[in-house]
């Protein structure tokens, strides 16, 4: 077995004991991370730098590291010869300097000095504590990247070096003033006053702020933001790719740091999965909405609110048990007791509703497989609510499920109503206006709810069975069973359904359609059905050409444990299946909306 003289970078940081083994140590393997192997990068650390040409810079940015703050500085100088010395000094906070200098006439010194203090012109910190933040460890510094200013970071100074000498302190002194006066603009009596004011609109922005300089790197975190508009945010919702959630989640970001932190873990994850550099991100985002939690406790503000909702998407995502946390952030709310200061009336804020909307899909009943805290209801709640509006209920498409208001009240009540009168409302349901694929994406959501309400109905007279212990059971509502169209047939209809739509978003036309993202609980709900699909073999191979489509397309680890899921129930044999059982003895929650 080969080994190295040191432990992988991941051990060494965790300071773990590390078996040493190449490609990847044993120690990673085992929690299921990446190991980032023995190599030794190369990175700026965290610190002031004490000489050379970045002499008191805490990032290798002459631009930054010349700049200077409101404070008081000291110096003192003193001239050997015929004539008279004299010091000066400057600082930014507070310091002292001292200075020398010699000649036959006079002699002049001068001194810089260096403190701590607060004030419009000092340098932020744009650099995070490289263990939280992946982004902030270069394998190599590099003197033209201007950092970009971290929202709500703490500021810090930069501090030059005590040791340095006179001449080294004379040319410092003189480059700092020339580039001040360079970077002055004509007919401005001081530049820190429009830096002080641009930096404060980055910071009320949230958002890092784009190097104006040519050629200067885009902060990475920035580009993760730009990706996840642009691709990851397509998988979150079921509508059409270019609509205008993308500028909501900009001005949601540029109203909440955590949110926009968390919408680049979520990027992260897509890309690196269970990596370390994902995990930091997700470490990352949990630390940064915990603060700005604790910062805005006892007030209102929505765009914290959907930061949680997004860090709830991002366990989801990883088929960790989410809905714990979404019914903490409604009682925090008190959605149940409070929900009409949100949205009070029909001229309401619109980013609030659609937050609380989103919250309402994530706690719909159908929504979640292996659920282990119980629905809020919060839907029904809204839905209630709306009745006392001007004009009353809303309708129209709700855009993360890609599934009409009207359907989503029946869905609400699937867990509470009657079997019968759930199927009598969906059969009845007249639907929605909408494009062809929409419309077909309806169809496949109301067969499967269909047989999702039989099946429960199903999983409801087995347990009456068991707990009867021999005892007759009375059969189900005959009459209604009569009323309606046999399970096959349903069942029929859906895979015709799932088909033509499944077909139809590979047309070049609609490659800007999101609908097939709304295919994983028809999916699930028909995989659900094994009879059927023995008797009917090219409707399973419809299903495994979509379960291998889901598979190919995302890397969640949710596609994955519903596979496996929908695999057990396959084996099983049976139309009775316990899927929430499944998910609840693997420890997961998966999400099918």
């Amino acid at each position: 077995m080969v080994r190295s003289r040191g432990g992988c970078s991941n051990c060494k940081r965790r300071k773990r004991k590390c078996d040493e083994t190449r490609p990847d140590c044993r120690a990673c393997q085992r929690r299921g991370i990446q190991c980032e192997g023995y190599n030794t990068t190369l990175k700026w650390t965290n610190g002031i730098a004490s000489r050379g040409r970045y002499a008191g810079a805490a990032i290798p940015d002459p631009s930054l590291a010349t700049g200077s703050g409101s404070g008081s500085g000291s110096g003192s100088g003193s001239g050997s010869g015929s004539g008279s010395g004299s010091g000066s000094g400057s600082g930014s906070g507070s310091g002292s300097g001292s200075g020398s200098g010699s000649g036959s006439g006079s002699g002049s010194g001068s001194g810089s000095g260096s403190g701590s203090g607060s004030g419009p012109g000092l340098i932020p910190s744009s650099l995070p504590d490289p263990d939280e933040v992946p982004e902030a460890r270069a394998p190599a510094p590099n003197p033209t990247h201007t950092s970009s200013t971290q929202a709500h970071a703490p500021s810090r100074v930069a501090s030059s070096s005590s040791t340095s000498s006179p001449g080294a302190e004379d040319s410092l002194a003189q480059q700092q003033q020339q580039q001040q006066q360079q970077q002055q603009p004509p007919g401005s009596t001081s530049g820190r006053d429009a830096a002080a004011a641009e930096e404060s609109r980055i910071i009320g922005a949230g958002i890092p702020r784009l190097d104006a300089s040519p050629g200067a790197n885009i902060d990475p975190k920035r580009q993760l933001f730009d990706k996840f508009l642009t691709a990851g945010l397509h998988r979150l919702y079921t509508t059409e790719s270019h609509i205008w959630l993308q500028s909501h989640f900009t001005e949601m970001a540029g109203r909440s740091q955590a949110f926009f932190v968390v919408c680049t873990a979520i990027q992260a994850y897509l890309d690196g999965g269970f990596s370390v550099t994902a995990m930091e991100h997700v470490d990352y985002a949990l630390q940064t909405f915990r603060a700005e939690l604790e910062g805005r406790h006892g007030s209102l503000e929505i765009s914290t609110m959907a930061a949680g909702i997004l860090l709830c998407t991002l366990c989801l995502l990883q088929a960790r048990p989410f809905t714990m946390y979404l019914q903490l952030m409604g009682d925090l709310y008190h959605i149940d007791t409070k929900l009409s200061l949100f949205v009070p009336s029909a001229d309401h804020v619109f980013a609030t509703r659609h937050t609380i909307e989103v919250m309402s899909i994530m706690d719909l009943p159908t929504s979640v497989v292996g659920r282990s805290s119980p629905s809020m209801g919060v839907w029904r709640r809204l839905r209630k609510l709306q009745d006392g509006w001007e004009g009353g209920r809303l309708g129209g498409v709700e855009v993360v499920s890609g599934l009409p208001r009207s359907f989503l009240d029946i869905l609400a009540d699937i867990a509470d109503c009657d079997g019968g009168k759930l199927e009598a409302r969906l059969w009845a349901w007249p639907g929605e206006m909408g494009v062809h694929a929409q419309c077909i994406l309806w169809d496949c959501w109301r067969y499967s709810a269909i047989l999702d309400a039989r099946r429960l109905e199903r999983q409801k007279r087995k347990l009456a069975r068991n707990d009867a212990a021999g005892k007759q059971v009375p059969p189900g509502n005959a009459a209604a069973a009569s009323l309606s169209p046999s399970t096959e047939l349903v069942m029929c209809r859906l895979m015709a359904s799932v088909y033509a739509l499944f077909r139809a978003v590979e047309m070049p036309a609609n490659h800007h359609l999101l609908m097939h993202n709304g295919l994983i609980y028809p999916m699930v709900t028909a995989s659900l059905e094994v009879p059927l699909l023995v008797a009917h073999p090219e409707w399973k191979e419809v299903l495994d050409d979509l379960r291998a489509s889901f598979l190919r397309k995302d890397s969640f680890h949710v596609i994955k444990m519903i596979d496996e899921v929908l695999e057990e129930a396959w084996n099983d044999g049976t139309d009775t299946f316990d899927i929430d059982a499944a998910a609840r003895r693997r420890g997961v929650e998966m999400a099918v909306f």
